[in-house]
């Protein structure tokens, strides 16, 4: 689902050109301006994440051990809406701020006067996404990347995801994409040799 997401976004960009931009894209509804996901796709990870989730809240309700601070339990143990719908909402939300970052770090990248490779930006945006404070991990195997992202998904789904919130994931992005060397990134990138540039 996310390979093929982010394969859409190569070929056709996020018009991205500012942090301004990038900012202004990630606040649009999951729905703008183009699919955010192969339906099928969607759907199936829909099915296996739900029972997940449910039994995530279940536990934070119970007040158990949880991968949520007890502290926060409250304002996530209430949902208005069934929880099936609330991981398609917060999955395709996903999925276009995944498309928005891809666009970005492509922006970035021939800003610097690099040509983006296409596995590349693929590690970089993952790996930046699920956690933007440490030092990219572009080496990441899919069964890392497809638990990380479920988990972090799940955890917004049940839990409280405003406008607010997206706000702030896009300012550490910028603020990680800023820290970075990016050419010295892509020329270390081990798995760089051999791999087609993306195109203009």
């Amino acid at each position: 689902m996310v390979d093929g997401a982010l394969d859409r976004v190569f070929d056709e960009p996020f018009d991205i050109r500012s942090d301004t931009d990038f900012e202004r894209i990630l606040l649009e509804p999951a729905g703008a301006g183009r699919p955010a996901a192969a339906a099928s796709a969607l759907a199936g990870f829909v099915a296996m994440a739900t029972p997940i989730a449910q039994r995530t809240l279940r536990l934070v309700r119970a007040g158990s051990k949880a991968p949520i601070p007890a502290a926060k339990a409250a304002k996530y143990a209430a949902i208005a809406v069934p929880i099936g719908v609330q991981v398609s909402s917060t999955v395709r939300r996903g999925i276009r701020e995944l498309q928005a970052l891809a666009s970005f770090i492509i922006w970035r990248l021939r800003d610097e006067g690099i040509e983006p490779e296409r596995s590349f930006v693929r590690a970089l945006t993952v790996s930046l996404y699920v956690d933007a404070d440490r030092r990219p991990n572009l080496d990441m195997p899919h069964g890392r990347i497809a638990a990380l992202l479920t988990r972090v998904w799940i955890l917004r789904a049940i839990g409280t995801d405003s406008e607010a919130h997206v706000f702030k994931r896009g300012q550490a992005w910028i603020a990680a994409l800023d820290r970075l060397d990016l050419a010295a990134l892509a020329r270390d990138d081990p798995g760089s040799a051999g791999r087609p540039a993306l195109t203009r």
